[in-house]
């Protein structure tokens, strides 16, 4: 597309700058990144309780929460009361069944990517376990168990990132403090569109005034009203944006979050991509633009940015067509 293939004007380390520039833009202008941040999260941090001994080759299993699980012959069995059966195998896979035995992918059930990490060993005690991927969709911390061919005693536990609900008083909740879905490329929170709240056996979506008629209508009363909340107003802008909620929440409630949030970058082939198809068709093009703007070829740039915009229509196009809302009401 830039016609360098010897890399003698551009090097490749500033055209994955310009890739991964443009993939941010594209999700922001496209508003193609959309994730649903819910009262889960994924694993932050496993701690070692105990390093126990004799360890050569662990195998970190981390296990959602509920159900029970058998440790055999270096093999672990997690099995819940809806007769869904996960197998870790010694080998590091993982293999979901039903009661019937027919072979599931355990996202698709229990709404949870599994995190993954790995141990390390000094003198045969566990010293530290890395998380390789915090996976996501807990509702709670999950359990750690350690198997090994020879090692026993080591017992550690899994910390999670901050989970998407209120605090009893709190007032402002930042983006960024809401985790996302990195485990599938998805970033930062850009914007918030709705606020739902989950009380009981409701899910109520919050009024969203602008601040300022938050500032003048609502936050009048000064003293601390507890309840749970029913208006949320956005307050600054992009990944530094905030919600302001009032009432105070009385107690901790869940939250979802509909987000339009930006791609993780791109550093290795096998990195996730966030942004679907057909937005990642307007990838090359954007890039190309940036690049050829800085190599001052001006009338090129401009080509590419005259395509990119027709990409970009395109991809809205054919992304959202239209739909029948409703057969079987008024015309």
């Amino acid at each position: 597309m830039l016609g360098d293939v010897k890399q003698e004007v551009f090097n490749l380390f500033d055209l994955v700058t310009y890739i991964n520039t443009a993939r941010k833009h594209i999700a922001a202008q496209g508003q193609c990144v959309r994730y649903l941040a819910g009262a889960t999260a994924g694993v932050q941090s496993i701690k070692v309780t105990n390093g126990g001994s004799g360890y050569t080759n662990p195998i970190v299993a981390i296990i959602p929460p509920g159900g029970t699980y058998t440790v055999t012959g270096g093999q672990i069995v997690w099995k819940n009361t809806s007769g869904l059966t996960v197998t870790w195998y010694n080998s590091g896979s993982i293999v979901a069944t039903w009661l019937n035995g027919q072979t599931i992918n355990v996202t698709d059930v229990l709404g949870i990517t599994d995190a993954t990490a790995t141990a390390t060993i000094v003198g045969g005690v566990i010293t530290g376990i890395t998380v390789t991927s915090p996976g996501g969709g807990y509702p709670s911390p999950p359990t750690v168990v350690i198997v090994d061919p020879t090692g026993t005693g080591a017992t550690a536990i899994a910390t999670l990132f901050p989970i998407n609900q209120t605090v009893a008083g709190q007032e402002v909740y930042q983006f960024s403090d809401v985790f996302t879905d990195p485990a599938n490329g998805v970033g930062e929170i850009f914007v918030v569109k709705s606020v739902s709240l989950l009380w009981g056996t409701w899910r109520y979506m919050t009024v969203a005034p602008s601040f300022s008629k938050y500032q003048a209508w609502v936050r009048t009363y000064t003293n601390q009203y507890l309840y749970i909340p029913f208006f949320c107003a956005n307050y600054g802008q992009g990944d530094k944006g905030s919600l302001y909620m009032y009432p105070l929440p009385s107690t901790v409630y869940p939250m979802e979050w509909d987000c339009l949030c930006l791609p993780l970058p791109l550093k290795m082939d096998t990195d996730p991509e966030a942004i679907p198809f057909m937005w990642t068709e307007c990838v090359p093009y954007f890039a190309a633009y940036l690049a050829l703007l800085g190599a001052q070829q001006y009338e090129k740039a401009n080509f590419m940015k005259q395509t990119f915009d027709e990409w970009m229509h395109r991809a809205r196009a054919y992304s959202q067509p239209g739909r029948w809302s409703n057969p079987y009401g008024r015309p």
